[in-house]
């Protein structure tokens, strides 16, 4: 007998033909005794290719950002965190912390810049005087020293200078040169106009005028000093 199942849209349909004659029992070859068929729905084939191609798509996207990440990681340790250290570097060595050096590694060319910046500071720390260095030399120098902007104004003095003088430091900086030698300067100022022109005159005969205006007779050397 014939039999079906599953002839609904979706479901399996099974159809089974009549069972052989006995004399037919002994053949032998191909022949037929039965037929499946499998029916799916449209709308479901559909709605699975759908959900297939978002899964596909959803999961490019995770893949894509945790690379991004990794990426970004990576290159914060490798370029973005040496880079960042060495501009770091550089203001310390611009302020004249010539002890400044970079720790930090990185690869390739960037390795070849950090190394470059730790040589070059030093050999700066070895060849270049510190400031301190000069202050201490200036502070213990014996004879008295004034240096003085081009508009004649009063920039640093020694302690030396302070100590004949009876001012404190603080007192001379911004004040007009005069303030320190005694008598008119109409007469000595060619001194001033030669060391200009040959950037250097010594054992000129001059004048201190103390703060307790006392006059203190002098030989004074003077220099230009360029930045």
């Amino acid at each position: 007998k014939n039999g079906t199942a599953g002839t609904n849209p979706g479901e399996a349909a099974l159809l089974m033909g009549h069972p052989r004659p006995d004399s037919e029992r002994g053949l032998t070859g191909t022949y037929t005794i039965g037929k499946v068929t499998i029916c799916m729905s449209r709308y479901n084939i559909h709605q699975q290719i759908v959900k297939t191609v978002l899964f596909v798509l959803v999961l490019n996207v995770m893949v894509a950002i945790v690379l991004a990440a990794v990426v970004f990681i990576v290159s914060r340790q490798i370029i973005f965190d040496p880079i960042t250290e060495l501009a770091r570097a550089i203001a310390r060595l611009a302020k004249g912390d010539l002890s400044t050096r970079i720790a930090v590694k990185a690869t390739g060319e960037v390795q070849m810049l950090l190394e470059g910046f730790n040589q070059m500071a030093e050999d700066l720390d070895k060849t270049t005087v510190s400031k301190d260095y000069v202050d201490n030399i200036i502070k213990s120098m014996i004879n008295s020293l004034i240096v003085v902007s081009p508009e004649n104004k009063i920039i640093r003095t020694n302690t030396a200078t302070c100590v004949l003088l009876g001012y404190e430091e603080k007192e001379l900086v911004g004040r007009p040169v005069e303030t320190i030698f005694g008598g008119s300067r109409l007469g000595k100022d060619p001194w001033m106009k030669t060391m200009l022109t040959d950037n250097h005159v010594s054992n000129i005969e001059e004048t201190y005028l103390t703060k307790n205006s006392q006059e203190i007779p002098v030989l004074l050397s003077a220099s230009v000093m360029y930045d």
